[in-house]
């Protein structure tokens, strides 16, 4: 299972969207704490890793390792653990 994010700016991260983002990792931790193998944010700016910095330190440390936060050079990346057909398909 993968799950895609799209940063499109700070203001895309609002109210619901926190929200949501905490409802996904309670949700999944509760009842498939093990179950993540990797996810990517991609397009995160400054002010999203800022974010990032201070979100993360309230969730597990095991799910924090598990979640990379990239800016927008990020298909070298994406590209090294994902079939490039595959990958080009949902850009």
């Amino acid at each position: 299972m993968g799950i895609w994010i799209q940063f499109k700016g700070l203001k895309s991260f609002n109210k619901a969207a926190r929200d949501l983002f905490q409802r996904i990792q309670s949700i999944d931790g509760n009842n498939h704490p093990e179950t993540l193998c990797r996810m990517y944010i991609i397009n995160a700016g400054s002010g999203f890793r800022l974010l990032w910095n201070t979100v993360k330190s309230f969730l597990d440390p095991k799910t924090t390792a598990k979640i990379n936060v990239l800016g927008n050079k990020y298909q070298s990346k994406l590209l090294e653990i994902i079939d490039a057909r595959v990958f080009r398909r949902y850009l």
